[in-house]
């Protein structure tokens, strides 16, 4: 069976320790439209000179978590995401600002179209094959499948496996990696729960950047790029527990406001903007996954596009004049305002495309401004 995007879910839970995933996991759900996030790999090519005009296969070199995750903005759905993004440890008087408070998340991708459970009391493990077996043979998985086991005595039985061999009554197993695996002889007869699912934990993971998008008839599009330290297969915990998904409305742009330098800007037709914490992966020699995230500094850009009316935005984009763009964003009842207090318009168009209305569009670059202390304050409605 094809895996469906409808059946995928991607959650996440915050990290104690930077790429440690707890072992007993809440994890809370990220509602989202499209992702594309994964193992981005370094490709090593050979520069060797042979007679054959030809060159060996490329390896793999580093590696690291990074890919974005596109959402719709609603109520209440992205308020920790925020402030992990902002790095804060939490909101303030129900506002945000830029901190220094670095958090890093576990991220889980599920396919819940590809999950194949089996429980049976006919089930033993054999230490001399690494091997379970069914005496009623059961077994439907398959060479490759990673299957987490639970209900054995012996702890040295239970855990997430990599299916080798695969029969109706026998599957011989590798750890989750490929490499051997030690299981101990144990008889049948307690209820075996074998569970296998294409379930993947990216660890180590920091909001890296948000783009937020807002144009005529349409939804308010949130864009978190991610970059973490690695991506490995993953095998849920009993203890895991899941909260359920919010449920509020997603924002559309014909409600909310923008105001430009203290006004009311009316003639406004798309405002796209870009907050970035500026991180990279760090590497060091004789290890592919990443060794950490760094920090960085903290940056803010936008683009304004807007009917020319009066000419004052492009007068302001002309004499460098500094100015103030606070964006609200409603579903009529509940509003979350991005205000930029120091901005100035780094490009603009003049252009007369045509006989129809004039749009000027301004791309804009936010500074930090020492009467706000930041570059950008977050703040929601109570």
């Amino acid at each position: 069976m094809a895996a469906s995007g409808s059946a995928v879910r991607y959650y996440y839970v915050e990290e104690s320790t930077p790429g440690v995933t707890p072992a007993s996991p809440t994890f809370k759900p990220i509602r989202f439209n499209t992702a594309t996030l994964t193992r981005n790999v370094a490709q090593v090519e050979s520069a060797e000179i042979n007679s054959l005009r030809q060159r060996p296969p490329a390896k793999q070199g580093t590696y690291s978590t990074q890919g974005e995750i596109v959402s719709e903005l609603s109520d209440g759905s992205f308020d920790d995401l925020l402030s992990i993004l902002m790095q804060q440890s939490g909101w303030s008087a129900n506002a945000l600002k830029v901190g220094s408070t670095v958090r890093t998340i576990s991220i889980l991708k599920r396919h819940t179209d590809l999950t194949k459970t089996l429980t049976a009391s006919d089930i033993s493990a054999a230490e001399s094959d690494s091997s379970f077996n069914s005496v009623a043979g059961a077994f439907a998985f398959e060479v490759g499948e990673f299957v987490q086991v639970s209900g054995f005595t012996d702890p040295a039985n239970n855990g997430l496996f990599r299916v080798a061999t695969a029969t109706a009554n026998k599957i011989t197993v590798t750890d989750a990696s490929g490499g051997a695996v030690t299981l101990e002889d144990e008889a049948a007869g307690d209820p075996i729960t074998l569970t296998a699912s294409d379930d993947t934990i990216y660890r180590g993971c920091r909001l890296n950047t948000l783009s937020v998008a807002a144009d005529i008839d349409a939804r308010v599009l949130f864009t978190f790029g991610v970059i973490g330290t690695e991506a490995v297969p993953y095998g849920v915990p009993v203890a895991a527990t899941f909260d359920s998904p919010t449920t509020s409305e997603p924002m559309v742009t014909s409600v909310g406001s923008i105001s430009e330098g203290g006004n009311t800007l009316a003639v406004a037709t798309s405002h796209n903007f870009t907050l970035n914490n500026g991180m990279a992966p760090l590497f060091t020699l004789h290890n592919r996954a990443a060794f950490k995230v760094q920090n960085g500094i903290f940056t803010a850009s936008g683009t304004l596009s807007a009917y020319r009316e009066s000419g004052g935005l492009f007068a302001k984009f002309l004499n460098e004049t500094a100015t103030e763009i606070s964006q609200t964003f409603s579903d009529g009842s509940n509003t979350y305002t991005f205000t930029f207090p120091n901005v100035r318009y780094t490009q603009a168009d003049d252009a007369v495309p045509g006989p129809d209305a004039i749009v000027n569009s301004f791309t804009y670059s936010a500074g930090y401004d020492g009467t706000a202390q930041t570059t950008v304050t977050i703040s929601r409605s109570a």
